[in-house]
């Protein structure tokens, strides 16, 4: 049967449910089960042994490791549902043989079990991992109070029992521990997930309908609200530099006259590392409004007066105030008047913008990086096995 899985930091040891109290012993001989306890029973052992869980659990492939790749049942049984429905490894063993399983075999003693040796576990690959996903879905909407038998109970009187489905991981809360009301449910084959989702279900015990998603299906989801949010920030960003730049506007801007200094071309291979070599022989240069491949630009100089002084030392060598830039006779003009006050509000909308931008890549790290731990919420390992859960023992 399936295994709860809760979401909790990639950190967490591993934990194991408390152990019921033993319940009295039976005796084999004693008993004679009902055909529905049997199945139970044996759905139960090969749940334990099927690929979603064997390939996951560590403490049994430990134990089969230490065993020659048998499973001593008196270690089974110490199992919560196992030992939930027997706790007699004669009972056990004799049901596993009666229900005539091609999964799991039992040894001549019936002191041990193991899986099938014509049946081994396949290697995790991309195809496995991709049929997996086709073979789960996503359900959502149960009350938050709802249990792991009551979801098994919701499956099996939709038509879907236990021998149909391979695993079930409830999600939970990350701080809380609480149950998020959804879970994913990996059925044994790619067709009865499929006939799964195509239905229509209830919520237990109510009116409303339930959310049905095939995992895939859920994956698209979710990646479509992450950029719809990402897209919703960067707007959100990109209004802030604009009310910004539109206080900037209303702000009485202060800065000294004659320091930019315009010029109406140069070389196609002409950069900003050029420009300030060439004008920085003159007058310290603060900024460069340029990029390679511009047609012309601008040279903000640091001190009141310094773009006139610049074109006056321009013009001792040549009267038309011209300068050689990258081969190309460019000429220059100093930015005065309401042409300089407007060049001051552009440059302090771009740094407004410049911030805000900043701003939001930072928020992205954030949230790319799981909170600061450098991986984010990259899953690792088979759909379900996720690194940050806590294990339930069933």
């Amino acid at each position: 049967m399936a295994e709860v899985k809760a979401e909790v930091p990639e950190q967490a040891p591993e934990e194991k449910a408390e152990m019921p109290a033993q319940a009295p012993e039976t005796k084999s001989e004693e008993v004679e089960l009902s055909p529905e306890l049997e199945e139970q029973i044996a759905t139960q052992v090969e749940y334990y042994f099927g690929d979603a869980n064997l390939r996951r659990d560590k403490f049994m492939k430990q134990t089969l490791d230490e065993n020659d790749g048998w499973m001593p049942l008196d270690t089974l049984l110490k199992f919560n549902r196992l030992q939930k429905l027997s706790n007699d490894k004669q009972v056990i063993a004799a049901t596993l043989k009666k229900y005539g399983s091609d999964l799991v075999e039992v040894a001549e003693d019936n002191s041990k079990v193991r899986r099938n040796p014509s049946r081994p576990l396949p290697e995790w690959s991309d195809e496995i991992k991709k049929e997996t996903n086709r073979r789960t879905a996503y359900i959502k909407g149960f009350p938050q109070t709802c249990t792991l038998e009551q979801v098994e109970l919701f499956l099996a009187t939709a038509g879907f029992p236990k021998k149909t489905i391979g695993n079930i991981v409830m999600r939970r809360n990350l701080d809380s521990r609480e149950f998020k009301g959804s879970v994913f449910v990996e059925f044994q084959t790619v067709e009865t997930a499929e006939k799964f989702v195509a239905g229509t279900y209830k919520v237990p015990d109510g009116e409303d309908d339930l959310l049905v998603y095939s995992r895939n299906a859920y994956y698209q989801k979710k990646e479509g609200e992450r950029k719809e949010l990402k897209t919703k920030l960067r707007e959100s960003a990109l209004a802030a530099a604009g009310a910004a730049a539109d206080g900037a506007d209303d702000e009485e801007i202060k800065y000294e006259n004659g320091c930019v200094l315009a010029f109406d071309k140069c070389g196609s291979e002409c950069t900003r590392e050029l420009l300030k070599e060439i004008f920085g022989k003159v007058e310290a240069v603060e900024w460069v409004n340029f990029t390679k491949g511009d047609a012309n630009g601008k040279v903000r100089f640091t001190g009141a007066g310094a773009a006139e002084r610049v074109l006056e030392t321009i013009r001792k060598d040549n009267e038309e105030g011209t300068i050689e830039i990258d081969g190309v006779h460019a000429t220059c003009t100093v930015i005065t008047g309401e042409a300089e006050e407007e060049y001051y509000k552009e440059v302090k909308r771009e740094v407004a913008a410049l911030k805000a931008k900043n701003k939001q890549n930072r928020l992205n790290h954030f949230r790319n990086t799981g909170r600061g731990r450098g991986r984010g919420n990259k899953r690792r390992g088979p759909p379900g096995d996720y690194s940050r859960a806590k294990r339930v023992r069933t």
